[in-house]
């Protein structure tokens, strides 16, 4: 989700190593009606972001699996296939990205509900995800990224572009693999922890 309004609504954990703060900004300088304004485009969507590369943690470098919860992302081209997403620029997984230069969209069903809002409250750069949510681990065919091993369906994507937006980046993925498992119900964040989902698949 947009690392901000997740931070407000949520007092969600955001930074990194043992300093983590509980928030990136103070709420006093939040305008509550922007984010109403905002509210406007809900429900959204939520996915789950897997990213993998070699960072240095506490002086020592090693390979991270890392997820994060986002609900602000899209199809952005059919030929070639492009897809975006918004992550804030305080987001260890966005310093994984810009890294690797890769990472895959896991396309979610309702019924992982607490493990999506899980991923989405502890550090990936103190915490292993995967292990601290339950979800399994599966590897992408044409990326170098792990991915989450019984998604709805997934994108494998190659970043081809970088675009600055205030406290996010929008990073453009090309689709260099893609794959629909099955039909099952998606989750949409309404609001805080407030989720829906569709009568139909």
């Amino acid at each position: 989700m947009s690392s901000v309004l997740c931070a407000v609504r949520f007092g969600l954990v955001h930074g990194s190593g043992p300093s983590q703060r509980k928030l990136i900004i103070s709420p006093s300088t939040i305008d509550f009606h922007m984010i109403d304004i905002i509210g406007l485009v809900e429900p959204r969507q939520v996915i789950l972001v897997s990213v993998s590369a070699v960072m240095e943690v506490m002086g020592k470098k090693a390979r991270k699996d890392n997820l994060i919860t986002v609900d602000w992302h899209m199809p952005c081209s059919y030929k070639p296939f492009l897809y975006a997403i918004s992550i804030g620029k305080l987001e260890f997984s966005h310093q994984m990205i810009l890294k690797s230069g890769v990472f895959c969209v896991n396309f979610m069903a309702a019924s992982s509900e607490a493990e999506i809002i899980k991923c989405g409250t502890v550090s990936g750069q103190v915490k292993d995800k995967f292990k601290e949510t339950g979800l399994a681990k599966g590897y992408c065919e044409k990326i170098d990224c792990a991915r989450v091993a019984d998604p709805i369906g997934f994108l494998e994507c190659e970043l081809i572009d970088s675009i600055d937006s205030g406290d996010h980046t929008i990073f453009v993925g090309k689709v260099v693999n893609y794959h629909l498992a099955k039909k099952e119900k998606r989750l949409f964040h309404l609001d805080g922890r407030h989720f829906t989902t569709t009568e139909e698949y």
